[in-house]
């Protein structure tokens, strides 16, 4: 139904390389402007993964 997304984060600030930083500016974006409190976001700590939806209510959660 296309109400979830699974993204593989890469080099979003332009170093060369993927760190945590670069997952962290994808899901501060995912919480203030994208997301916020109208769906989900799966964190998936230790991995380049993060899950968003369109659920119509906040969820939050971390998996490994």
């Amino acid at each position: 139904m296309g109400e979830a997304l699974d993204l593989t984060i890469g080099d979003i600030d332009g170093n060369g390389r993927y760190t945590e930083a670069d997952k962290s500016i994808v899901l501060e974006l995912c919480e203030k402007e994208i997301i916020k409190n109208e769906g989900g976001i799966g964190r998936y700590p230790g991995t380049r993964v993060v899950h968003i939806d369109v659920r119509g209510h906040r969820a939050r959660w971390d998996k490994y």
